[in-house]
C-alpha cells in the first residue's frame, strides 16, 4: 500500500507530495511571483511575460532523461506553432557506454497557426483552434566506443475529434471523414502508434490508451487506463496498467481540493488528478 499526503501553502497552492511506502520519491513544489509553478515533479519550468510556459527542463522523481529541454514556441495570442526537444539518454550495450543525443521539432497545424504572420507552418487544415495535425522532424546520433552514427526520421500525427469535439484519438492514419466514427477502429491503422481517449456521456475522459514511450519504440508495449468519477464530478478513481498489471489509485477530497491519495499494488500518480471535463486538444503548451 503506498498512500500520499498533499501539504499547502496559504493561499491553497501544493507545496509538497510525501509519499509513504513504494517509492518514497516525495516532491516539492515551487512558483514564481505570478503564482506560476516553476518546479514539480516533472522537473522545471519558465515562463513569458503572459505567464505562458515558454521552457521546460525534465527532472524530478518519475521523469525519465533528466536534464533534457522542451521549448514552446507562441504566437502573440499565447497559440503554440512549434515545439523543439532535446533529449540525451545514456545506456549500456555489450558493455560499452552509449549515449543517444535527439533533436525534434514538431510544427502545430491548426487555423490559429494558418494565419500567424511568423507561423511558417505551409499549408495547413483549418478547424476552429483546435489542432488538426502535428508534424515533427527528429535527428537522432548515436555515440560510443569512438563511432557515431546519425539517423533522421520526420512522421505527421492527425487528431481526430468525435462530434462532440472531443479529441478521442492522435494518429498517423487520416482522420475519418464522419467525426462518429472516430472512437472505432480506422482502416490501416497501427494501434501500436496511436494513443486513445474514452470519454462518457458528461464529456469526462473515462479511459486512455498509449504506447509507453520508455518502451522499445519499434514494437512498444501499451499503456491503458481507466476513470471514475463521484456525484460531485471529480474523478476519484484511476485504474492503469503498464504491462505490470493493474493499479487503483483512489483520491479522497476536503473542501473540492485533493487531500489524500491511496494506491494499491504500485506507484502510478505523480500529481493531483487534472480537471475533469474534457476539452478540445487547443494550442498551448503543456
Amino acid at each position: 500500500m503506498v498512500t500520499e499526503d498533499y501539504a499547502y501553502n496559504g493561499d491553497g497552492s501544493l507545496r509538497s507530495d510525501q509519499r509513504a511506502g513504494g517509492d518514497q520519491k516525495s516532491v516539492s513544489y515551487s512558483y514564481d511571483v505570478n503564482a506560476n509553478r516553476t518546479g514539480d515533479e516533472r522537473g522545471t519550468h519558465s515562463f513569458n511575460a503572459l505567464d505562458q510556459e515558454v521552457h521546460w527542463t525534465r527532472g524530478g522523481p518519475d521523469t525519465q532523461n533528466p536534464g533534457s529541454t522542451v521549448d514552446y514556441v507562441l504566437d502573440g495570442t499565447g497559440g503554440m506553432l512549434q515545439q523543439k526537444s532535446h533529449t540525451v539518454q545514456s545506456s549500456t550495450q555489450s558493455g560499452m557506454p552509449v549515449t543517444a543525443t535527439s533533436d525534434s521539432t514538431t510544427d502545430l497545424c491548426s487555423a490559429a497557426t494558418a494565419t500567424a504572420a511568423q507561423s511558417n507552418i505551409g499549408a495547413c487544415q483549418h478547424d476552429s483552434d483546435r489542432v488538426k495535425s502535428a508534424s515533427t522532424s527528429s535527428t537522432v546520433t548515436a555515440s560510443g566506443g569512438g563511432q557515431s552514427v546519425t539517423k533522421a526520421t520526420s512522421a505527421t500525427e492527425h487528431y481526430c475529434y468525435d462530434q462532440f469535439a472531443d479529441n478521442t484519438r492522435i494518429t498517423k492514419s487520416d482522420c475519418p471523414a464522419d467525426p462518429a466514427q472516430t472512437s472505432g477502429s480506422i482502416p490501416g491503422e497501427d494501434p501500436k502508434t496511436s494513443t486513445i481517449y474514452g470519454f462518457d456521456a458528461f464529456g469526462r475522459m473515462s479511459s486512455a490508451k498509449a504506447p509507453d514511450p520508455a518502451s522499445d519504440a519499434s514494437n512498444p508495449s501499451i499503456d491503458t487506463s481507466s476513470y471514475s468519477y463521484d456525484a460531485l464530478d471529480r474523478r476519484y478513481q484511476k485504474v492503469e496498467d503498464r504491462g505490470q498489471g493493474p493499479a487503483t489509485l483512489t483520491y479522497s477530497y476536503l473542501n473540492d481540493s485533493v487531500r489524500h491519495e491511496a494506491l494499491s499494488n504500485r506507484v502510478g500518480c505523480k500529481a493531483p488528478p487534472p480537471g475533469c471535463r474534457s476539452s478540445p486538444v487547443k494550442l498551448r503548451a503543456a
